[in-house]
This record gives C-alpha cells, structure tokens and sequence, in this order.
C-alpha cells in the first residue's frame, strides 16, 4: 500500500490511454527490492539534495509493478530534471527549516522523480529488521507545475462538488512567495511529516492494521472498531466520513456543506480538513503545519467564499487549546532535536 501525496489525487487514465488492467492482487511485492532497507543503504551515504534523482531502475521495476497489482494501466518511466523544475526545488528545500531537514535526513532514501505513474506521487516504506524502516517519496513531474495558493485552492477545493455561488480560497503563501517553489516546499513538508511519522512511531504502519491507541499521536484523534479505523470526533463531526479529497464533481459533499464542515472541524483537535481523513494524514497535516506555522511563521488560512463576499475563515492557530495534546508531541520532538537527541543513530 502506499500513502499517497497529500497534494495528489489517484488520477486513473486519461482520455485515450488503455483500459484499466484487472487487479493482480496475489502479486506479493512485500520482499520486492524496493521495499527492503539494505537496498537504499548506499543512498544514505549521500547529501539529501543529491537524493533528489530520476528514479532508479529498481524503483521502477517496483512501480510498474504495482501498479499491474493494482490495477492501473499506466506504466511508469524514470524523468529527467529539467532546469526549472531543478532551481524550484532547490528553493524550496533551502528555505525547510534545518530541523526538519535533521530530523528526516538518516532515514529518506531519496526524492525520486516519474512520469506516467497513474497517480501523481506518494511516500512509502523500506522495511528494516534492526530498527525504523526507511522511507522514499515519488513524484510525477507532469502534476507539479501549480504556483502555492493556487495549489491549495485546488487542493482545499477536491472534497466538495461545486453547487451555487459558493467557493473556496485558500492562502499558504503571501504574494511575493506564491510561485512553484512555495508549492513544492509545502508538498515536501508534509511528505517529511510522513516519513518522521512512519520513523519515530507515532501512527499505525500505514502497510497494515496496526492499532492507532497504542501510538502517542495517533491515539488522541483514532481508534480501530470492528477492525476499521474510525475517529473518536465522529460523534459529532459527522461530515467527516463523507470527506473524499481530490473527488471534486464526484465529491459526497456540495459546497454548500463546507461552511458546516469547517464548523465541524473547530471543535476537534483536526488542523485541517484533509487530517480528519486517516491517521497518517492526521500526523503529516499537522507536521507541515507546525513546520510552517511555527517555524517559518507562515500563515494557513482557508476561506469560503460566496461570491467575493468571504463567509467562513478558517485561520489554523496551533496555539489554540484544542491543539494542546498534539502540539505538545511536536514541541517534544524538536526540544529533542535541539538537545540533540531527536532521532535515532544514523545508519552506516
């Protein structure tokens, strides 16, 4: 299984391309090369920006494999950077806080970039036999090309389908950093937050059916009935089931819902709509979030808007109480990399 890019929806074929394979689900992938952390080593012994490559051949052969597992017809090829792209990134991981970067740089094995992947990218694991598994990002390079509010417009917009004069704005960014960059170093940030989630135990492996009350962030918001994940706010946030990111014109919930679900949301201890979606979002949203917020002090505001006319404003404050719990694990984690004790040994 993979977790999927925060920003990303799964994009089956376009018009033209072939039909949809039919599943190959007895296709055991869990031993492929790709999914063992002896076979990135030689990839840690490297400076993170130069983890930022084409994808390797055994990725590949990895990808396209399941995504023949799956089902998808797309089969996926390593891309070349192109300079743009390059100077972009190369931005936006300059302007990541060293902390961050610490804290994620023993265990990711790379940024690693596609084209023709069936969706636009996601983040996984390598298993470990000695101790926390390694993790890789994929990115499709024919996804990336949105300035940063533009994406999380598009972005905040997917889980609602569009009905009457109401829409949504959304502002990461102020307007002399809303470029590619911004968006591409918000995208980063929360994949980092998947890998420090995977890495330092504080969710469920997201390749299982682990139960999130035995993991220190993930126990706050989830719980595991009748062997599905459910969240302790579903009670009273009962929109939250319905959320389907990246749905748009297929989306469950009209927006003229989504004032009464960004008023759901301020009750819980969910930083953003897509959290309220999984654990492992759950933990990366508020990752970036902390990271942008707190350490850059930047702004995460979305607005509804009916007309011109905003109508709803969500402005995500970490230091409001309903974020005590989860903001004191975050606080925790970077008071320990600043005493320098926030990760493990890196390997050798």
């Amino acid at each position: 299984m993979r977790c999927h890019i925060t920003v990303f929806a799964l994009i089956l074929v376009a018009a033209g391309a072939a039909a949809t394979q039919e599943p190959t689900e007895a296709m055991d992938l869990s031993r492929h090369p790709a999914r063992l952390a002896e076979s990135w080593k030689p990839w840690l012994r490297k400076s993170l920006r130069e983890r930022l490559k084409p994808a390797p051949a055994m990725l590949v052969d990895y990808l396209r494999k399941d995504n023949q597992k799956n089902g998808y017809p797309e089969v996926p090829r390593s891309a070349e950077l192109t300079e743009d792209f390059f100077k972009d990134i190369e931005s936006a991981l300059a302007d990541i806080p060293d902390a961050v970067i610490e804290l994620i740089e023993p265990y990711l094995t790379g940024v690693y970039l596609v084209r023709d992947l069936g969706t636009s990218g996601f983040c996984d694991t390598a298993f470990s036999a000695s101790g926390p598994p390694l993790c890789y990002i994929v990115l499709d390079l024919g996804f990336l090309d949105r300035t940063a509010n533009e994406w999380a417009t598009w972005k905040e917009s997917s889980p609602f389908r569009s009905s009457g004069h109401l829409g949504i704005r959304a502002t990461i960014e102020p307007a002399h950093r809303d470029d590619r960059a911004g968006a591409l170093r918000y995208i980063l940030l929360h994949e980092f937050g998947h890998v420090v989630g995977a890495t330092q135990g504080l969710h469920p492996d997201w390749n299982g059916d682990g139960d999130p009350d035995k993991f220190s962030f993930s126990r706050l918001s989830w719980k595991r009935e009748n062997g599905k994940l459910t969240s302790r706010w579903d009670p009273t946030f009962n929109l939250r089931p319905k959320l389907r990111y990246y749905a748009f014109d297929k989306a469950e919930l009209p927006t003229s819902e989504a004032v009464a679900a960004y008023r759901q949301l301020e009750a819980t201890d969910f930083c953003t709509l897509y959290a309220a979606t999984n654990p492992f979002d759950d933990f990366a949203e508020f990752f970036v979030t902390y990271a942008h917020t707190v350490l850059a002090g930047q702004q995460v505001e979305v607005q509804i808007l009916d007309g011109e006319k905003v109508i709803c404003r969500l402005d995500v404050d970490l230091s409001a109480p309903r974020f005590a719990a989860k903001r004191r694990i975050l606080d925790g984690i970077f008071a320990a990399w600043r005493r320098g004790r926030g990760r493990w040994p890196p390997r050798n």
